[in-house]
């Protein structure tokens, strides 16, 4: 990733994993809906997180729902890190509605 890239991690451990690196790769920006990656990049130099809001999900330590869909609808990233639980016929599929409903924006 290019200095100064902006980037939208989804709410998975996949992306968490990833998350965990992105101080490497600074400056960047982060575009998220997850708890641990919200705090993470907080206080961290040279990365500037964009918080989306929402209604919070214990479940998955993410703010999911309405809002946060409307939250990506306002916002541009340079690369989206999404996971899935399928992929079939070039559809993703994903088994909670919520996860679906803030990430299809």
């Amino acid at each position: 990733m290019p200095p100064g890239h902006t980037i939208m991690p989804d709410e998975s451990t996949t992306c968490l994993h990833l998350a965990e690196r992105l101080a490497e790769r600074a400056p960047l920006t982060v575009i998220s809906h997850f708890q641990p990656v919200i705090a993470m990049h907080t206080a961290a130099p040279g990365i500037n997180v964009i918080s989306l809001g929402g209604e919070y999900f214990p479940a998955y330590d993410a703010f999911l729902g309405l809002c946060t869909a409307e939250g990506v609808a306002k916002v541009r990233a340079d690369t989206l890190f999404m996971s899935t639980t399928a992929v079939s016929h070039g559809r993703c599929y994903h088994h909670s509605q919520e996860t679906s409903r803030s990430s299809a924006r």
